[in-house]
């Protein structure tokens, strides 16, 4: 009687075991990111350059997640190209998220695209009705333009080098 419970205590504890390690497995679902709240779940933030002659965008996209994504799209390949880069650190995100906000306050309105190259950055958030395109000309520098190149440049920021993703 005595070993018909060793063998049940020693299975049992196999069962739970396997049952444990199988969890630690599963594919972990992307949680929002401590600054956003349910009604900002799809929100999206895009940067990058648009050259009109080819009709072609490339450039980056940061989700509700914190998840930092390339993208492209042009005539030759008209469906959105999107490929995952990197989680980003909660606390870098929210912050680029707050300069985003405050230059969208300070600038409301900013359509100036070049003839062969265009900057953009965009701001959406679907649940709220809320959508912003800003975009200039980079070869010119002028005033109306000044918080969205800052806020480009310090999005930039966040793209990892080459040498950077190889070493993960």
């Amino acid at each position: 009687m005595l070993l018909l419970e060793m063998r049940i205590l020693i299975l049992s504890i196999l069962l739970l075991f396997l049952f444990s390690s199988c969890s630690l497995f599963k594919s972990k679902e992307p949680q929002l990111v401590h600054c956003l709240n349910e009604n900002e779940k799809n929100l999206v933030l895009r940067w990058g350059d648009f050259l009109p002659k080819d009709n072609a965008f490339f450039g980056y996209e940061i989700n509700a997640y914190g998840e930092l994504f390339i993208f492209s799209k042009s005539n030759k390949n008209p469906e959105i190209k999107k490929d995952k880069i990197v989680d980003l650190d909660q606390n870098e995100f929210c912050s680029k998220l707050k300069l985003a906000k405050s230059t969208i306050l300070k600038t409301q309105t900013l359509f100036s695209p070049g003839e062969s190259k265009a900057r953009f950055v965009e701001f959406s958030n679907p649940e709220q009705n809320l959508n912003m395109l800003a975009v200039w000309n980079p070869e010119f520098q002028n005033k109306g333009s000044r918080y969205f190149r800052e806020l480009f440049d310090s999005l930039n920021c966040l793209v990892p080098s080459i040498r950077e993703i190889k070493n993960r």
